[in-house]
């Protein structure tokens, strides 16, 4: 098969001559949430889980606390632009994701069923929120996750481990704005 001129064959199919194949924790750090422990030290504090994201929203109606240290809510906090994405669920909802734009009103963390992707600063976190979304709906999550009973697990190391095409910086902001347009289109 002869490519267009521009164009270059890789492990993940044909892209942009200008573009790398690289591992998510290129990108961004992945941070896989805090186990759920009831008598925990530290004080209540809220945490998302996997019912709060959704695809391409988070939704706070049903927001749960748990006991974490100062330490520990340091490490599973999230913050405005961090991707959150299902590590556990479904065959065909794990990778399940949406981008955090604080719609929590408090400092929020998140649950070990949850992953944390939070964009180095040369990458759009709206861009990888797109990609992991097509990730999820074309099954490059469930061909890499571990299904144990009816639970399938996407796994922070195979996460990050998980080779993709990225564009340059601006086309990353380019194609995100493009793809939000269409979004705010169908969705109003």
């Amino acid at each position: 098969m002869e490519l267009k001129p521009g164009y270059k064959q890789t492990e993940v199919g044909v892209i942009p001559r200008d573009w790398d194949v690289c591992p998510v924790r290129q990108k961004g750090d992945v941070v896989t949430g805090k186990a759920l422990a009831v008598d925990a030290p530290g004080h209540q504090r809220p945490y998302l889980r996997t019912k709060n994201v959704l695809d391409g929203r988070i939704d706070i109606d049903d927001v749960l606390t748990m006991p974490m240290t100062d330490e520990q809510f340091a490490q599973f906090q999230i913050r405005h632009g961090d991707v959150l994405l299902n590590e556990g669920q479904s065959i065909e909802l794990v990778g399940r994701c949406a981008i955090y734009r604080n719609e929590y009103p408090e400092p929020c963390a998140i649950q070990n069923a949850l992953l944390r992707f939070r964009a180095r600063p040369d990458v759009s976190a709206d861009f990888a929120s797109y990609l992991f979304r097509h990730c999820q709906h074309t099954g490059v999550f469930a061909r890499i996750a571990l299904q144990t009973t009816s639970v399938a697990h996407l796994g922070g190391k195979r996460f990050e481990r998980l080779r993709l095409a990225w564009p340059t910086e601006p086309e990353q902001h380019a194609i995100a704005n493009a793809l939000g347009d269409v979004d705010e289109l169908l969705c109003g």
